[in-house]
């Protein structure tokens, strides 16, 4: 990015409600996209091949699923044995959150409380992970400690400190977590009818049952499966749908900045929502960074026809690079704290 391009931007920010929807791509080396997954298990399924679907599914929780296992465990004072991709990937959410916390705390604006919105399609917990690691507080829509259970009405809690020997008040940047295609953190409680925390248990051994046994314990993870029947149970769905609603009021707010980074728009739910705010918030202002060069015209497809076209920008690497959650986080998000006069 260039420096006007950083002050256009930046000034934008400056006055702006703060959301990011981060894609499969953020994820990556670690957990690499699988952008045909989908493609192959609807085929399976609408032709009636079970078998077929169930080895997509099989792949889709070995690529995906399983190395939850190993973020879960994972200290960054491990000096060996530890797959370069896990610390590679985890180091770039810590920069980048890091970077969102430092610009939130240097953001001149009083009339702006010091939220942030993280909307995300990925299931895995490297968000909630790092978040953990670094202290910060953040509002996954979980609420208890014994037996914590999800509410989206639990989201947009501002927390305040009180100084220990004054009455003096001060706002704590908060991040709100939404995981719009559910989360290995969720779990189904059928008799309550309700989704409550995970601690990932149920994925342990799992790729050593047999086929029966696989399909449900599969069918009883609350995620939006990659195909055109996404949702196993009607709690997940209407769960979906209310996130999908709180992603929308986020996008109708008076001056807001959305951030797209790792996303390509492939699901056909937020793509429309997205149009359908820029065709009404003129004061709405979407930043996408394309992977690649390539893709930035596929955005431009996507997104042609909507009103307010000027409010859209997207920021492609240069020839020999391509844009990761590290490169956003050097490259732009650091850069707004700075002072370019």
């Amino acid at each position: 990015m260039d420096k006007e391009e950083i002050k256009k931007i930046s000034r934008i920010t400056e006055v702006s409600h703060l959301n990011f929807l981060l894609g499969a791509g953020t994820s990556a080396p670690f957990i690499l996209p699988l952008p045909e997954i989908e493609r192959k298990m609807n085929d399976a399924e609408e032709s009636g091949n079970s078998e077929e679907a169930l080895e997509y599914k099989r792949e889709f929780f070995s690529k995906v699923m399983t190395p939850c296992l190993k973020i879960k465990s994972y200290s960054s004072t491990q000096n060996s044995g530890v797959e370069q991709g896990l610390v590679t990937t985890y180091d770039n959410y810590k920069l980048f959150l890091i970077e969102i916390t430092k610009y939130l705390l240097s953001r001149k604006s009083t009339l702006l409380s010091k939220q942030v919105s993280i909307f995300t399609t990925n299931i895995d917990i490297f968000l909630e992970k790092v978040l953990e690691d670094m202290g910060v507080y953040y509002n996954d829509g979980f609420i208890g400690h014994l037996h914590p259970s999800f509410r989206t009405s639990h989201f947009q809690t501002i927390v305040k400190k009180k100084s220990e020997y004054f009455e003096q008040q001060s706002e704590i940047p908060t991040f709100n977590l939404y995981k719009l295609h559910g989360s290995l953190t969720w779990d189904l409680k059928r008799d309550e009818k309700r989704i409550v925390y995970s601690d990932l248990s149920a994925l342990e051994g799992m790729s050593e049952l047999g086929n029966d046994d696989f399909n449900s314990r599969y069918a009883d993870l609350q995620i939006v499966n990659p195909s055109r029947k996404k949702f196993e149970t009607s709690i997940l769905e209407s769960t979906y749908y209310e996130l999908l609603r709180l992603y929308a009021t986020e996008l109708e707010k008076e001056n807001s900045l959305l951030v797209v980074a790792g996303f390509s728009f492939g699901d056909e739910h937020i793509l429309d929502i997205t149009k359908r705010a820029m065709d009404s918030n003129p004061t709405l202002t979407v930043c996408i960074f394309s992977h690649t060069q390539e893709r930035s015209e596929d955005y431009k497809n996507k997104f042609e026809g909507v009103r307010y076209i000027n409010n859209l920008n997207i920021i492609a690497p240069p020839d020999s690079e391509k844009i990761d959650l590290k490169w956003l986080s050097e490259n732009f998000i650091s850069k707004l704290n700075q002072n370019y006069g």
